[in-house]
């Protein structure tokens, strides 16, 4: 998909006629799930000709033993005197190599941008599921947080844990230790480390100065560890994020220098991290910084402002969470299990595709932020919500018509759309430090909620399968192959040698054994072959909320392959499609790599089916469909449905405006007529039900639905179908398979189909 806004660009490079800049990525940080939008601008200087252009990231890949992306790909046509803007998204899996996008320019390939993305998703299956915010640029991180989180260890705090925020003022103070030490260091700071996650530390330095750098003195330093360094000025208003260290220097016997409340001496194992940046305009007063602690345990002994000649040590410090003491963590300030990721481009350069937004569980913005979107971004952010996602506006704006109806609030202030699988909530607000208490209530309440499936939901393939299982059986016919073993051990050995003594041929074992060997071979794939064929298996059961006034179709659905022989083609889905592979929790197991390109649809190449292993996948997608069911209405009352859902229609449930339930007699073939009949069933009344846990849980939801225990969700408007196959779901396999598809549709039905 070609964007038509252009974000801020980073330094681009030529290859011939062809220029590529890479752009600034929505946001920074680390996620755990979901796909990373990898942005670049292709520019085509040439007059006279187009270009065809191939985008390869990473340029070489290091290989891992974790399940990792290798390639990750798309070509495009630039007209002459043209640009694109061109997206790659990454799934939820990990980047191995390095940070160059190789370029191919009419397929030759030219060279390489170097630091042309920054990979986002660096532990899948760690399992660490927290929900993660998307804040917009003008909504106060800070006061929000203090709304949400403690901002400051209780009284007493100190004398609780040994490793509450003060520990982190002055100058370094931790009692000398060998190297190597990694837990639980006296007089220093800690976050808690369980379950892991962003953790932060906040510092005053008095008298505030302009800085140029910053030296943060730690027992051990965990590459990556510290995601972020915020400055912020007198107010507390942030003025500048500033690189994190990349490494850690350990000073054997230097001493320390400084000023602080300690005078220098030496140090035996000190180790501190470094980083330095360009001065700053104002003055500095606090430092902010960010801690992923599932990199490690960070302790922080002390912090050392610099700037020119003026050096200074924290004298104030507040934190997230704070380490008991005790091997295994133990949170003594508990905050609120957040992680908060700022978007660092305008809101006019927001993605205008909904796979953008997947790694986040909710999404915050103010009205401001929302009314200079593009009308493309906004109908992304709608397709999110659908989706299964949660939008939070500060403020009031205009919804899509057909959300209007599905209106649900019982809080002054608030107003409550439950839409799709998701939820959109606006405040009558336009600011986070105006929220009320129960405003602030109720936000933190929505989002603490899992919302979307983790990629940290890891499970055992077989397990998986034994769940959800594609193939009755997908060991290897141990009994068969062992009788062949062995009798290929009798043939080639004693029977051979005797046949061949009493030919008085002995010196023919030079040729009889690799024959009886290849023989053997060609018995096996015969064997195999015939056991269980070559006709991949495959089984999809999806959940899909069909609005018909909307014409759209959001899809939440499971979908597993087996294949006997490795498919050539790999999968294919569409570009409005996530694809979320469950991978088993040992990464040493799943370590292939595995390859995508994005130049028609979203093509999984190789590495993502492997042949005799079952091989699951969540799916989600929500875009515009025209299937639907008609509804006719006789002078009698009797109602007539037309099955235009695209197959065929088992059961069928639907819910009138008078309040009567109505169910099919039998199954109705796709374009077929069929006649229902009235019940004196009843249903419940009120706004649309949550549907979120197909989304939240689909492993465990989406195989075990039943129209029963759904029945409490029949609303007025709204049909049950159970369909005879997926038709809102692709067939990602090419060719013939052994399939098998079934589907539930809650659909809802226009407005005027139901006078």
């Amino acid at each position: 998909m070609l964007l038509g806004n252009i974000a801020s660009l980073r330094a681009g490079e030529r290859f011939g006629d062809i220029e590529v800049s890479s752009q600034q990525g929505l946001f920074s940080g680390n996620i755990h799930g979901g796909y990373t939008e990898h942005r670049l601008l292709v520019v085509n200087r040439s007059a006279s000709r187009s270009h065809r252009v191939t985008l390869t990231l990473p340029r070489q890949s290091h290989g891992n033993r974790d399940a990792h992306i290798s390639r990750l790909s798309r070509t495009i046509t630039v007209a002459r005197d043209a640009s694109a803007v061109v997206s790659l998204w990454q799934p939820p899996l990990q980047i191995s190599g390095d940070g160059s996008v190789l370029v191919a320019v009419d397929g030759r390939v030219r060279g390489a941008l170097k630091n042309g993305f920054q990979s986002h998703l660096n532990h899948y299956g760690s399992g660490v599921s927290v929900p993660t915010l998307l804040l917009g640029r003008n909504v106060n991180r800070d006061n929000l947080d203090r709304l949400l989180k403690a901002t400051a260890p209780p009284t007493g705090i100190s004398s609780i844990s040994k490793h509450s925020p003060d520990k982190a003022t002055g100058a370094p103070d931790a009692p000398d230790a060998p190297l190597g030490i990694t837990h639980s260091v006296p007089n220093t700071w800690a976050a808690d480390d369980n379950p892991g996650g962003k953790e932060w530390l906040e510092l005053d330095f008095t008298p505030a100065f302009a800085a140029d750098g910053l030296e943060i003195f730690t027992p051990t330093f965990y590459t990556g560890s510290i995601t972020e360094i915020s400055l912020r000025n007198e107010k507390g208003v942030e003025i500048k994020n500033v690189p994190p260290p990349s490494h850690a220097t350990t000073t054997l016997a230097a001493p320390i220098k400084g000023s602080g409340k300690t005078p220098p001496r030496p140090s035996l194992g000190r180790t501190s991290a470094k980083t330095s940046f360009p001065i700053t305009t104002e003055t500095v007063k606090t430092v902010r910084i960010t801690f992923d602690t599932s990199h490690g345990l960070s302790c922080v002994d002390a912090v050392e402002l610099i700037g020119g000649t003026n050096r200074a040590w924290a004298v104030t410090a507040r934190s997230s969470s704070s380490h008991s003491g005790t091997h295994g963590g133990g949170r003594v300030t508990p905050p609120t299990s957040l992680e908060w990721l700022r978007a660092e481009v305008e809101p006019a350069e927001w993605s205008e595709h909904w796979l953008s937004y997947t790694p986040f569980d909710a999404v915050l913005l103010p009205q401001s932020d929302f009314a200079r979107m593009s009308e493309a971004t906004r109908t992304a952010l709608w397709r999110y919500t659908e989706s299964g996602g949660r939008l939070v506006v500060l403020g009031q704006i205009e919804v899509p018509e057909t959300w209007r109806g599905r209106q649900s609030s019982n809080v002054p202030g608030i107003t409550h759309h439950r839409v799709g699988f998701g939820e959109c909530l606006q405040f009558n607000i336009a600011t986070v430090e105006a929220l009320t208490t129960a405003q602030i209530t109720r936000l933190k309440a929505l989002l603490l909620q899992s919302s979307g499936f983790s990629s940290s939901d890891v499970v055992g393939s077989q397990n998986l399968n034994g769940i959800f299982p594609v193939v009755e059986r997908a060991d290897l016919p141990v009994r068969g192959m062992t009788f062949l073993m062995l009798l290929f051990i009798l043939i080639v050995g004693p029977v051979n040698l005797l046949v061949l003594r009493a030919m008085k041929r002995r010196i023919w074992f030079l040729w009889t054994i690799p024959v009886i060997s290849a023989i053997t071979c060609l018995i096996v794939l015969i064997y195999s072959l015939f056991s269980e064929g070559v006709t991949p298996s495959t089984r999809t059961e999806a959940v899909t909320l069909l609005d018909q006034s909307a014409k759209r179709a959001t899809t939440s659905a499971l979908a597993a392959f087996y294949c006997p022989l490795t498919p050539g083609d790999g999968l294919r889905f569409s570009a409005e499609t996530e694809v979320t592979p469950l991978l088993s929790a040992d990464s040493r197991r799943n370590g292939d790599s595995r390859e995508v390109d994005w130049s028609n649809g979203q093509h999984l190449t190789r590495g993502w089916v492997n042949a005799r292993v079952p091989t699951h996948f969540v799916i989600r997608k929500s875009e515009p469909r025209r299937e639907r069911l008609q509804l006719e209405r006789a002078a009698d009352g009797t109602l007539t449905v037309v099955n235009g859902l695209g197959a065929k229609v088992k059961t069928l449930w639907l819910a009138d405006a008078q309040g009567r339930l109505h169910k099919a007699a039998a199954a109705i073939d796709a374009g077929a007529k069929s006649t229902l009949a009235a019940t004196d069933e009843s249903f419940a009344r009120g706004s649309l039900p949550d549907l979120s846990k197909f989304v939240n849980d689909p492993i465990n939801q989406i195989p075990s639905r039943s129209l029963e225990n759904l029945k409490p969700w029949l609303r007025a408007g709204i049909y049950f179908a159970e369909l005879e196959g997926a038709p809102f779901v692709e067939n990602a396999l090419v060719g013939e398979t052994k399939s098998h598809t079934s589907s539930l549709v809650i659909g809802l039905l226009e407005p005027e189909a139901l006078r």
